[in-house]
């Protein structure tokens, strides 16, 4: 993961959101998929690398968010199951002859679907991904009242997305959280790096997957009666 020389050039980057204006936990960001290409409302989302979105029929849906339908696009190639590839895919399961999968998420949420080769855009980028390895899923468990259709993965398993783009973008992302929930963020694939950054390496002790770093020192001090954190070290 890189950080861009400055907010100037995240603003060249892809646009993104808070799905809530005064509780921001979560980011959606706009993601097209399909041909003709159709834009969906995707979670970004550092910590699983699947890419997926909700499709037609699914049972349920997610109410509020739009639903992508296969049988409209002509890049749409599901993956057999007797094929090597499925065969290399991480947990992938056999389903009427179809690449199928399953993800749990740490909140219990669930996607379940199969695998297909699709195409992905982002409008800010003017750049078909072609060929890249998606969940389309018919089946969804959790708060069916979210209003994204999905997720985009962006850890470091090989099916997420920046390493689906490896070759382009030599796996480096970053982002900017906006300020306030109601703000605009962005998100940028590849870019230089500024000299002034320090850089904090991933734990050894990570699973190969995540981001983790180590964290080194932290120190509380209390104002007020209330207890704040005041610094936290971390290796550069």
């Amino acid at each position: 993961m890189n950080l861009a020389r400055n907010v100037e050039d995240m603003k060249s980057g892809i646009p993104f959101h808070g799905l809530s204006k005064t509780t921001a936990t979560d980011y959606v960001v706009n993601v097209g998929l399909g041909t003709p290409e159709k834009e969906f409302p995707l979670l970004f989302d550092t910590g699983s690398g699947l890419i997926w979105t909700q499709c037609k029929p699914c049972k349920p849906c997610y109410r509020n968010a739009p639903v992508f339908d296969p049988t409209k696009s002509t890049s749409f190639k599901p993956i057999p199951c007797s094929s090597k590839q499925c065969q290399t895919i991480e947990d992938a399961e056999c389903s009427s002859s179809k690449c199928s999968y399953k993800i749990t998420y740490v909140d219990n949420d669930t996607s379940k679907g199969i695998y297909a080769m699709e195409t992905i855009s982002f409008k800010p980028l003017n750049y078909e991904f072609k060929n890249i390895l998606i969940g389309c899923s018919d089946q969804i468990s959790g708060d069916l009242d979210e209003e994204n259709s999905g997720v985009l993965g962006l850890n470091r398993e090989t099916i997420s997305f920046p390493s689906q783009t490896a070759d382009r973008y030599n796996k480096l992302f970053s982002y900017c959280i906006p300020s306030t929930p109601s703000s605009t963020g962005y998100l940028t694939f590849g870019s230089e790096v500024s000299k002034d950054v320090k850089f904090s390496p991933v734990s050894k002790r990570a699973p190969p997957s995540d981001y983790d770093i180590e964290m080194t020192g932290i120190s509380v001090i209390e104002y007020n009666n209330y207890k704040t954190i005041e610094l936290v070290c971390f290796d550069v």
